[in-house]
């Protein structure tokens, strides 16, 4: 079974690559509102960079569709266990 925390970790590294933004908190609850400059394109970008990281793959819409980071989190770990 997936470490959710190890999950949030990768996701987080993805992100401060991203953002190019070395501060960059992340939390479960965390959401794009939160975080400067994640808007829709940045979505689209960040599905992108997701997938390679962990070598899944989001259905069209399904990223826009997430609520916050753990909820992000649950989806990778769910396809990880796979």
């Amino acid at each position: 079974m997936t470490d959710p925390a190890d999950v949030l970790a990768r996701v987080r590294g993805v992100f401060v690559e991203f953002f190019d933004d070395e501060e960059i908190v992340l939390e479960p609850s965390s959401t794009a509102d939160e975080v400067e400059g994640w808007d829709s394109l940045a979505t689209v970008e960040l599905m992108i960079e997701l997938e390679r990281e962990f070598g899944i793959r989001f259905s069209t819409g399904e990223m826009a569709a997430l609520r916050n980071v753990g909820e992000l989190i649950d989806r990778i770990a769910r396809d990880l266990d796979r």
